[in-house]
């Protein structure tokens, strides 16, 4: 039979039970990291016991309730009415703790509310929401150290600060950290005078020596003799072109014309010498063919031929706005000439031979980074000043322009990327009146340029003798399809 605890006026706003779950429940949100328990779980969700929080507010209940006991005589204590698992009549009650009712395992235990008043039920919910969220926070805790576990299953050591760092992470943060210290050490430190490190000297590259003026070896020589003196009229494909016996006895005559493929092949050949022995050539050199003036030449005769009509652009205008095209950018690209050619990255000099009006060659010396070019002629009586500037206009007005379209020179002075070059043609040089050798001449222009040899005369040795004794060893050239040094 229900009995009346107490008559006296009891404040239920601060009671003293609720007030200290609360504080030790409050106490209690730190997880203490337990041994993994044996048997059953994933190993994350048994690493962390949520019961602690628990036992703590059973033990709070327990303490202060035995003391009201102790004060009162027994009976409820502050609307508490704890009751015995078994044997006992307990209250049934709608706001009772639920599956919380038992506070820790295996406790025996149950803790009703016996006062249905607002207060009271609002307090009991906030307990409710304070395990609620407490349990939250732990299956919260056990999927956040699950997914930072070692997915091999080896347990993070308890000695790092991070364990769950990635290695790579934790040394990265560690460089960072050295590094801003030692600024921060620097700016704080008295700076020192630094002392001026000279630049590194540029050592020049040391060619070695090479005679252009060689005899061909005996073997070579009879051998190009006996295929000239052969009565055969078959012709045979070398590098590029096709030569017979009659060609090869062309070659080495001072006084035969050349045709324009006796030129293209030598050329070639001296491409490719050029990239197979690098330690007696300038790498800085390119060497073009004839189709590199006639492109040139072609070029400009469609800008001037558009000028002259009646109603459309001044030259001076359409020179400004002047365009390669593809086949003219193939050059400094390094996709023409071909076989040997070589992209204009780090070019200084480009050198050529020129066919003037198909009856006459000349040797060619574009200087990049000085803006001139340079006219070796064997023949000047040939083509006078203003005859000779006409055929120059070409590569003086658009060579310019193709240096800078091409993107590789952007270094330079926008003078001689936006401007006209000059041309200087060479009177000092060793000549011959006969048209008929001018091209034998060209290529010893060119092979003298090759090796930096002096051909200002009286210096030069370059002559109709040494000159012939070339011509065998370019003919040899062709047949063995390479050029020695």
């Amino acid at each position: 039979m229900p009995c009346l605890v107490s008559l006296g006026h009891r404040e239920s706003v601060h009671d003293e039970l609720i007030d200290k779950i609360k504080e030790e429940l409050v106490g209690a949100t730190t997880i203490i990291r337990a041994g993994v328990v044996d048997g059953g779980g994933d190993g994350v969700g048994d690493a962390v016991d949520m019961n602690i929080v628990v036992d703590v507010a059973r033990q709070a209940v327990e303490g202060l309730a035995d003391k009201r006991r102790d004060d009162d005589g027994g009976g409820g204590v502050g609307g508490y009415t704890p009751q015995s698992g078994g044997g006992g009549q307990t209250t049934d009650i709608p706001y009772r703790l639920g599956r919380y009712s038992s506070f820790g395992a295996g406790s025996s235990k149950v803790y009703s509310c016996a006062c249905e008043c607002s207060t009271c039920r609002l307090k009991m919910e906030g307990l409710i929401n304070k395990v609620e969220e407490l349990l939250q926070a732990q299956k919260d805790m056990n999927s956040a150290i699950k997914s930072m576990m070692s997915k091999r299953g080896v347990q993070p050591s308890k000695k790092l600060s991070s364990p769950y760092t990635p290695i790579g992470i934790r040394k990265r943060a560690k460089t960072i950290s050295k590094a801003l210290a030692d600024c921060r050490a620097r700016k704080t430190s008295t700076p020192q005078k630094s002392i001026a490190t000279p630049p590194a000297e540029v050592v020049p590259q040391v060619l070695k020596k090479v005679d252009i003026f060689k005899r061909v070896n005996p073997p070579k020589k009879k051998k190009l003799e006996t295929l000239i003196k052969s009565k055969k009229s078959g012709r045979a494909l070398y590098s590029m072109h096709e030569f017979g016996a009659e060609d090869f006895k062309v070659m080495t005559n001072m006084h035969e014309w050349w045709e324009d493929w006796y030129v293209d092949e030598i050329l070639l050949l001296m491409r490719m010498r050029q990239l197979n022995f690098p330690e007696h050539y300038d790498s800085s050199d390119r060497i073009m063919d004839l189709n590199f003036y006639h492109h040139c030449r072609n070029r400009y005769l469609g800008l001037s031929d558009e000028s002259t009509n009646v109603g459309v652009v001044p030259y001076d205008q359409r020179l400004a706005l002047f365009m390669w095209d593809d086949d003219g950018l193939a050059f400094p690209r390094g996709s023409v000439p071909y076989p040997g050619g070589c992209e204009w990255i780090g070019a200084k000099r480009i050198i050529t031979v020129m066919n003037i009006n198909d009856n006459h060659f000349v040797t060619v010396e574009i200087i990049i980074e000085e803006g001139i070019i340079n006219v070796y002629d064997c023949n000047i009586p040939c083509n006078d000043d203003s005859d000779f500037f006409c055929h120059m206009q070409p590569l003086m007005d658009l060579f310019p322009k193709l240096l800078k379209q091409s993107g590789m020179f952007s270094h330079l002075p926008e003078k001689l990327l936006n401007e006209s070059w000059n041309f200087v043609r060479k009177k000092d040089i060793p000549r011959n009146d006969t048209n008929k050798v001018c091209a034998s001449w060209s290529f010893a222009f060119v092979e003298a340029l090759l090796t930096r040899m002096n051909m200002s005369k009286p210096d030069t040795l370059l002559s109709d003798n040494t000159v012939e004794r070339m011509q065998w060893r370019w003919a040899c050239g062709i047949i063995d399809k390479v050029l020695e040094p």
